[in-house]
């Protein structure tokens, strides 16, 4: 465990709550990339948390999470969109040693403008 993680998880980083399956990495960034629209792909991302991430899936779920709200700003999930990205940017800090990763400060810059939040 770590700072990968969305919040906590198993030792093992693939168990959620109560024993249920998780996907894998692979698997969660495919169905964020498939995801139809903003509300889906943070339904998704709730899903992960606990769910160890490396920076590679990171990087791909904010780029998306930052895509997705570009295109979608009425959606009224500006706040929710945020706060994922939010997230996901700790993530990818605590696994840089506490540096904020330059990519990952991009797409949060991105997602930021996109929901109107521009501080």
């Amino acid at each position: 465990a770590g700072g990968r993680e969305l919040a906590q998880t198993s030792s093992c980083g693939t168990m959620g709550k109560k024993g249920v399956s998780r996907p894998s990495s692979k698997d969660l960034v495919g169905r964020v990339r498939d995801a139809a629209d903003l509300s889906a792909l943070l339904a998704l991302l709730d899903e992960a948390k606990g769910q160890e991430l490396a920076a590679g899936p990171l990087a791909a779920m904010m780029n998306m999470l930052a895509t997705k709200a570009a295109a979608d700003p009425s959606s009224g999930r500006a706040a929710d969109a945020l706060s994922a990205g939010e997230t996901l940017l700790k993530a990818a800090v605590a696994m840089n040693g506490g540096q904020p990763p330059e990519p990952a400060v991009t797409v949060m810059v991105r997602l930021c403008c996109s929901c109107g939040a521009p501080e």
